[in-house]
């Protein structure tokens, strides 16, 4: 009996510290805090204070419903969702990104500056399929999937403004070799038209 109490709250030290851990990498990699995930963890921390005041863990339930402690395993809920609040914020981010970066690079051959980009795009547009089908009363049994989504996001995401300052050199050089083009066959014609 107690040995489930204490195994019931290293599971909630484990995820309240993986919660704080993805707040932190999402909070650099977008610039700005996750309020939904920080009130998530207010929200654990008052449950599991709630269970922890004034009781030992061998007071908490019977041995037969250790798991079923409401205080605790709503504590453990709150930190699995903020979990997924953590990185929801910046995976919507950076798939707002990509397709902004998709639109403004429409007509670019951007596998010529970002070799896996097809590989990376249609990976994006899956996990943007499956976070559809996540429903908000289900979204802490998601918690370890979207943080997945979120590293693989990160890193395409990551990549954008190097390759965006390629492909605009790029274009950059396109549309002045266009114009000698154009010049050249201006003086051309201007050559022709003297001639005559």
């Amino acid at each position: 009996m107690e040995q489930q109490a204490e195994q019931l709250i290293e599971e909630i030290k484990k995820e309240f510290n993986e919660a704080e851990m993805l707040l932190k990498k999402a909070e650099l990699a977008q610039g700005g805090l996750q309020i939904p995930a920080v009130n998530e963890l207010r929200y654990a921390g008052q449950h599991l204070l709630r269970a922890l005041s004034g009781t030992s863990p061998s007071e908490l339930v019977d041995a037969d419903d250790i798991s079923d402690s409401d205080d605790y395993v709503s504590a453990k809920k709150h930190c699995l969702r903020a979990k997924y609040d953590a990185v929801e914020g910046p995976i919507l981010f950076f798939l707002k990104q990509l397709q902004d970066f998709q639109e403004d690079y429409k007509n670019e051959p951007i596998s010529s500056v970002f070799p896996d980009y097809i590989e990376k795009i249609t990976n994006a547009e899956n996990i943007k399929k499956q976070l559809a089908n996540i429903s908000s009363a289900s979204r802490q049994n998601y918690a370890n999937v979207v943080e997945g989504y979120f590293d693989q996001l990160y890193e395409i995401s990551s990549r954008l403004p190097f390759v965006r300052e390629e492909l605009n050199k790029k274009i950059s050089v396109d549309e002045k070799n266009k114009r000698y083009v154009i010049y050249g066959i201006l003086i051309a014609l201007l050559g022709i038209l003297i001639k005559l």
